[in-house]
């Protein structure tokens, strides 16, 4: 059997077929069916996303002898002919090689005799911007008055370089460029029924090289089955279309976060080895951290252009950056960019863009500061009240246990000479009882030198403290809560937790109440990963604090939180003047409000 290919093969038969253009079926059907047949339309887009098909079912559907719903039938003699390219009513004009004066005066004089088979004398002018400004010009007359039988369609991709006088006699019809998603989805379905076997970072791969385009993708998967055969891997598909796979992508950013330059540099060398297009990389990686920086805006990844395997992916990478240091590497890579077409040594303008970005310091604003001081101050002052609060512990040692042994004194020849040493030695006087006060919380205890006397009497069991205090506690106040967050937060980073721990970082402690723990929040999308995660953390905490409570997030609106509203250069010197360690921490490193 002679091969077809597959974008003649699967060319939709129905408006409903057309892959992302149903703003255009729906419009032209109901044409068909209330009977308000224009006598001219322009169909604009970019390559390959259903023109010239829209225009051939439009025809199909003009000139069918029982269409359905304003669709064609494709079953009758009229929709065959059609479709095998036989029927003497439908003419199809490509505007590239039939430009002129000359060939618009043919069909001028070929419009004179009404059609001989169908309802309608059909033409399909491909490509109409290529037409002369004089064979426009002749094109006027016969656009503004034709015969009722005569409907004209034109098709281009250059809609700008058609003249005004001939967009104001056409209804207009915009075709969308395809989105990877709806061609990941049409492209299921056509390996379904050619019993072909493909992952999924195959056909994104295929997708994202189309760029848009259905009859595209549809010519790579001809190709790439001529190549492999009917099994399709995301690996080998990238070293014959030579594409930069979407893993790469996140290894780079994987780099970044780790401040890796080494890595990044050999990544890089990797790369050239394998022959890729280095400016093809860096496109990819301005769209890579566009789609990171929707993430982190949004806290969804429902916006970008990518296939359902990929999205988590995102949203778990998303986590560890701040928006501001992804606007900053999205100018470094689009600035790179333009750069690379004209570079003489592109190699060395993308390891310096990899450099940059490795060693790029993170963004702190003056409100994550001032969150900061405020929360270390008010833990400050909730551990004071806590150590007021808290009653001293006596502790009372028996007279007996300050007695001191005699120490034998050894014979006169075996004294060494030592040099007197004047000091002023204090009057003895009776050994006093020696009172032990407990310590402050985070002091070490201090204790009597006894090395001096040794004590053989045992201390009696009436040496008991005068106050105790509970031994467990169920939860722990807010302050101890929060004055061991921090260690917290390490623990959970040591235990390989790193994106659990970054959500958790913006998150703080806002009331303790028995069973329930209040996480206090300011977006969206750390309220969301909270309530996730709610067991995961609540496991943490029982493990760390001992106790093992419900988790909830608390959304407060950013706006509202302190400073916020101010301008932030006021905000900066009042801090100066009313706070001293933030002054101190601007006068050492210099620091200038954003």
């Amino acid at each position: 059997m002679e091969f077809q290919a597959s974008a003649r093969k699967w060319r939709p038969d129905t408006f409903a077929d057309v892959v992302a253009q149903s703003h255009v079926g729906t419009t032209l059907k109901n044409a068909i069916l209330k009977k308000r047949i224009g006598h001219s339309y322009i169909f604009s887009g970019p390559r390959g996303v259903g023109k010239t098909t829209a225009a051939r079912i439009f025809a199909k559907a003009l000139n069918c002898q029982a269409p359905v719903g304003g669709d064609p039938c494709n079953t009758c003699d009229n929709c065959n002919d059609i479709r095998n390219g036989r029927f003497i009513d439908l003419f199809e004009i490509d505007g590239a090689s039939n430009n002129g004066v000359d060939n618009v005066r043919d069909i001028r004089d070929a419009l004179r005799y009404p059609p001989q088979k169908g309802q309608y004398k059909t033409y399909i002018i491909d490509e109409v911007h290529m037409l002369s400004i004089g064979a426009f010009n002749a094109l006027l007359k016969t656009l503004e008055e034709p015969p009722g039988y005569a409907v004209f369609i034109f098709a281009t991709t250059e809609i700008h370089k058609v003249p005004a006088t001939i967009l104001s006699r056409c209804q207009r019809f915009d075709f969308r460029r395809i989105t990877t998603t709806e061609i990941i989805d049409r492209l299921k379905f056509i390996i379904s029924q050619e019993g072909i076997t493909a992952d999924d970072n195959s056909l994104l791969i295929i997708a994202r090289k189309a760029d848009g385009a259905m009859r595209d993708a549809l010519s790579i998967l001809d190709q790439l089955v001529a190549f492999f055969g009917k099994t399709l891997t995301g690996s080998e598909i990238s070293r014959i279309l030579n594409v930069v796979e979407q893993e790469l992508f996140f290894q780079t950013t994987d780099f970044i976060l780790a401040r890796d330059v080494k890595a990044a540099l050999q990544f890089i060398n990797e790369l050239t080895a394998r022959g890729y297009d280095l400016h093809d990389f860096v496109q990819g990686l301005a769209e890579h951290i566009r789609n990171l920086m929707v993430v982190v805006t949004t806290g969804d990844a429902g916006l970008l252009d990518i296939s359902d395997g990929f999205r988590e992916r995102y949203i778990r990478t998303a986590s560890h950056f701040h928006y501001m240091d992804l606007i900053r590497q999205l100018n470094l890579t689009a600035e790179t960019e333009p750069i690379l077409k004209n570079a003489s040594n592109q190699r060395l303008r993308v390891e310096l863009l990899l450099s940059k970005l490795c060693t790029m310091e993170q963004t702190v604003t003056v409100q994550d500061v001032l969150k900061q001081l405020s929360r270390a101050e008010k833990l400050l002052e909730q551990s004071l009240a806590n150590r007021q609060s808290e009653p001293s512990v006596t502790y009372r040692v028996p007279e007996q246990a300050t007695q001191v042994m005699p120490i034998p004194v050894p014979p006169p020849d075996q004294i060494p000479v030592i040099t007197p040493v004047k000091t002023e030695t204090p009057a003895a006087g009776p050994a006093q009882p020696f009172l032990y006060q407990s310590p402050s919380k985070g002091q070490k205890p201090s204790f009597p030198d006894l090395r001096g006397s040794r004590s053989t009497a045992p201390v009696p069991a009436s040496a008991q403290p005068e106050t105790t205090r509970p031994a467990t506690q169920k939860s722990p106040s807010l302050a101890e809560f929060m004055e061991r967050w921090p260690a917290f937060l390490d623990k959970i980073r040591q235990e390989q937790k790193i994106a659990l721990a970054s959500v958790l970082e913006h998150a703080n402690p806002e009331s303790v109440e028995g069973s329930l723990v209040t996480l206090k929040v300011y977006r969206s999308f750390e309220k969301n990963q909270i309530e996730r995660h709610g067991m995961e953390i609540s496991d943490l905490i029982s493990a760390f604090y001992g106790f093992h409570p419900a988790v909830r997030a608390d959304l407060t609106n950013e706006e509202t939180a302190p400073f916020m509203q101010d301008d932030p250069a006021v905000v900066f010197e009042e801090l100066k003047k009313s706070n001293p360690l933030f002054k101190k921490i601007v006068d050492r490193f210099n620091a200038e409000p954003i």
